[in-house]
C-alpha cells in the first residue's frame, strides 16, 4: 500500500502531468462572485441552483482565457457550454483585469432559494 501511494505521488510530480486545482463558492440568491480567468488557462466550471430540493438547474462550461484586450475577443474568454438544463439561474458578465485577463462575474438570478454552488476547476500542466 505504501509503495502504491509513493508511486502515485511521484506520478503527479512529473513534468507534463496534468493537475486540477479546485475551488468552490456559495453565491447567495441575487448576488454574484467574480472569478479570475487568466489568459492561456483552461477552466471547467459547474454550477448548481436548487429550489427547495424540488427543482434544480445545473450547467457545466469549459472556459479558455483569451487575451481579452484584443478587439477580436469582444472582451470575453472562449466559453463552451458542455451541458445545461433548459432553464438556468445565472448569467455571466466580463470585465478586463490587468492587461490580458478577465474577471468573469457569475450572477445569481435568484430563482433558487439556496443560492448557487459554483465549482471552479483550473486545468493545467503547471
Amino acid at each position: 500500500m505504501f509503495l502504491a501511494i509513493v508511486a502515485v505521488l511521484l506520478l503527479f510530480s512529473l513534468p507534463g502531468i496534468s493537475q486540477i486545482m479546485t475551488k468552490s463558492y456559495k453565491i447567495p440568491a441575487g448576488e454574484y462572485k467574480p472569478v479570475l480567468i487568466e489568459n492561456g488557462k483552461l477552466y471547467r466550471i459547474t454550477i448548481k441552483s436548487c429550489w427547495y430540493s424540488a427543482e434544480a438547474f445545473i450547467g457545466t462550461y469549459l472556459i479558455y482565457g483569451l487575451n481579452v484586450s484584443d478587439p477580436k475577443t469582444n472582451g470575453k474568454p472562449k466559453v463552451l457550454v458542455v451541458a445545461e438544463t433548459e432553464q438556468i439561474d445565472w448569467n455571466f458578465r466580463y470585465r478586463l483585469t490587468g492587461q490580458y485577463d478577465t474577471r468573469m462575474e457569475i450572477h445569481s438570478l435568484g430563482l433558487g432559494d439556496q443560492g448557487l454552488l459554483v465549482v471552479v476547476e483550473t486545468l493545467s500542466t503547471d
